[in-house]
């Protein structure tokens, strides 16, 4: 290509550079417009700039033919080195962000992890404070209630019937489960006494007394 037309081309894009420098100067100066983005615009116009330099000098180049370069050497390492720190940068800010943005997404997951572990605890919370209900019926058909949270032993309860109804530990009264006579020293837990099955349970309530050595029915 002819260098006239070259350095004319080169003319040219310094010319629309100026008029793109007033016109951010301009906006600047203008407090209407100080929300104006004018960073980006710098930034747009140093690109410009590197590639009209770039070309200016190839063209430059060209036209020294077979003269020393060497005195450029230094100047073009120094350029370079500038132009690869603002790369470095960048690359650094983008790392950065990628580890914020990993760390927030960790950070989210263990939140997300305690969450799930508070409600699967909640929810054994819930199931342990279930109840059972133990309606107590004795011989005169009298009713009586004690309403026993899971995990609490046989005995205990037995022994709140007793505070209940007579105010201490009556020894002349049995307790019948299923036919059978529960142990007052009964240390299993309600729930598996009397099983999961049903959430009220009837006990028998009788008075017994000793004739030859046998418990009998009043």
């Amino acid at each position: 290509m002819d260098s006239n037309i070259q350095i004319q081309t080169l003319k040219s894009q310094i010319e629309y550079m100026k008029l793109q420098i007033d016109n951010i100067s301009m906006q600047n100066n203008n407090m209407f417009m100080m929300n104006a983005p004018i960073g980006g615009q710098l930034i747009n116009l140093s690109m410009q700039m590197l590639n009209t330099g770039i070309q200016t000098f190839n063209i430059g180049k060209t036209m020294m033919m077979n003269m020393n370069m060497d005195n450029y050497h230094e100047q073009l390492k120094k350029v370079s080195e500038q132009i690869n720190s603002m790369i470095n940068d960048y690359d650094m800010q983008q790392q950065q962000m990628i580890m914020q943005q990993q760390m927030m997404q960790q950070q989210m997951m263990q939140q997300q992890m305690m969450m799930q572990q508070q409600m699967r605890e909640n929810q054994i919370q819930t199931n342990d404070d279930k109840y059972k209900s133990l309606l107590f019926i004795n011989t005169s058909k009298k009713l009586t209630t004690i309403v026993a949270k899971y995990g609490t032993k046989v005995k205990d309860t037995l022994k709140q019937y007793n505070e209940k109804i007579f105010g201490f530990q009556n020894d002349k009264i049995a307790f019948l489960f299923n036919g059978k006579t529960i142990d007052k020293n009964e240390n299993q837990v309600v729930e598996k006494f009397f099983g999961h099955n049903t959430q009220t349970t009837t006990i028998i309530v009788y008075e017994v007394q000793s004739v030859l050595g046998k418990f009998q029915f009043i």
